[in-house]
């Protein structure tokens, strides 16, 4: 950009040190996208930015999830701070960051800064042309003719009784609306609510797109954890109760979780008698029992290697994304040459030291014990049942897992008798581990 090429700097990390440098008394705040927070651990000295200045993070289509999955949302977790205190982030001391769930738009800062550009050159000088009468004959042909014209934006408070609406015929639970004023600008109402399932979910927003008049844009359709409707003066959370209960969004706005959302649904026998009509076809979803409950079990992987962008990354990226809460991905590497039995030992003592105080440790080996889907979705909720509070899982580098990690294992797992890349393997862990738990809550997404 032009400020780096007057400072002299290539990379961003310099950039802000120079600016520090030439306005000690200046508070810098970052203004970022969350694509470039998922993409953040892959620049240059990307810890020293964040802890350099604070970041504001705005939410793009498409990378919501991603971001707050990724490796720097995780690993500054403790600095993240609620959407209610961001009017002090400037203030605030770094390491510090805010995640603005804002009004979504698909173009580019680029092109959104030209389409502006244009549009004031043009009211600068407006004109009369062919194209400009051309428009308005066809809007009065639209007009005269009867053909169908894009619909009129409601008022805000009409706009949030239609989602209102559209939520309690479609049974979601846990409706609660945040009031936005006085907090933020993005809109005048948020209203965030539940489904049982990834397929109820997707069907709220299938209904709400149907409901609400004007041109909406909608994220997170594709898996179904957690979908954004931006309808303009209301933004709407819809999720599954693990998701919801994870990024708890009324905490962050100031508002608390309904006390049905906290204690789980309603069973079978308890609905009926407070005569709750049966659900219509396009609504049903699995009951919520006490095997698939939301928990707050943590998964670790800890793998030998430093996985690079690329195909491998994005399938990583993809499922550790979707299990509930992320799983926490920890890459151990050991950077000395080493011969590989000594290489073995080493990587094993960084394993074990990186493993989370209380956590059970599985080790994947080709000695380990051959599970079926179904075999560690019942381990999964055994630990879980059991008080477990974490679980990691060991992945070794080229030469294997070293013989202390294999003793020091809870347990021992195979994925086949065959021999897969260690890279390879993290996907396959993680898809394993997102179906687990889609079988634990009784999704379709698993078949026998």
């Amino acid at each position: 950009s032009d400020i780096e090429a007057g400072l002299g700097s290539s990379y961003t990390a310099d950039t802000i040190q120079a600016l520090r440098r030439r306005s000690p008394r200046t508070r810098f705040v970052w203004l970022m996208g969350g694509d470039n927070l998922a993409q953040l651990p892959y620049w240059k000295r990307w810890q020293d930015i964040v802890r350099s200045v604070p970041l504001a993070v705005f939410d793009r289509p498409g990378t919501a999830l991603r971001a707050l999955a990724g490796k720097a949302a995780q690993r500054f977790a403790r600095a993240r701070i609620p959407l209610t205190a961001a009017r002090r982030l400037a203030s605030m001391a770094p390491p510090a960051w805010v995640f603005f769930h804002t009004t979504l738009d698909p173009r580019s800062a680029t092109r959104i800064r030209s389409e502006r550009l244009l549009q004031t050159l043009t009211e600068k000088k407006p004109e009369v042309t062919a194209e400009a009468i051309a428009i308005a004959t066809a809007n009065a042909t639209t007009i005269a003719t009867g053909a169908p014209r894009r619909r009129q934006r409601l008022p805000a408070p009409e706009l949030l009784r239609r989602v209102i609406d559209s939520l309690e015929d479609g049974k979601a639970e846990g409706i609660v609306t945040i009031d936005l004023a006085g907090k933020t600008t993005i809109a005048d109402y948020m209203v965030v609510a539940s489904g049982r399932s990834s397929r109820q979910v997707v069907a709220l927003a299938n209904h709400l797109e149907q409901t609400l008049p004007g041109r909406i844009a909608t994220e997170g359709k594709a898996q179904g954890d957690w979908v954004l409707i931006d309808a303009g003066d209301v933004i709407v959370h819809i999720f599954r109760p693990d998701i919801r209960i994870y990024y708890n969004l009324e905490k962050m706005w100031g508002e608390a979780r309904p006390a049905s959302e906290a204690d789980g649904a309603l069973d079978t026998e308890t609905e009926a008698e407070a005569g709750v009509a049966p659900e219509p076809a396009w609504q049903q979803a699995p009951r919520e029992t006490p095997s698939n409950r939301p928990t707050a079990i943590r998964l670790y992987l800890l793998a030998i290697g430093r996985l690079r962008r690329g195909p491998l990354y994005e399938v990583q990226a993809l499922y550790a994304g979707r299990i509930a809460p992320p799983v926490t991905i920890v890459e151990l590497e050991e950077k000395r040459r080493l011969p590989p039995a000594a290489l073995k030992l080493r990587e094993a003592e960084l394993i074990l030291a990186a493993r989370p105080a209380g956590a059970r440790l599985v080790a994947l080996d080709p000695g380990g014990a051959s599970w079926t889907s179904r075999d560690l979705a019942d381990r999964l909720a055994g630990w879980r049942d059991g008080g477990a509070s974490a679980l990691a899982f060991a992945i070794g580098g080229a030469e294997g897992l070293g013989p202390r990690v294999i003793e020091s294992a809870d347990a021992v797992m195979s994925l086949g008798a065959m021999t897969w890349p260690h890279f390879l393997v993290r996907g396959m862990l993680l898809e394993q581990l997102y179906r687990a738990q889609q079988i634990l809550a009784g999704h379709p997404y698993h078949r026998e």
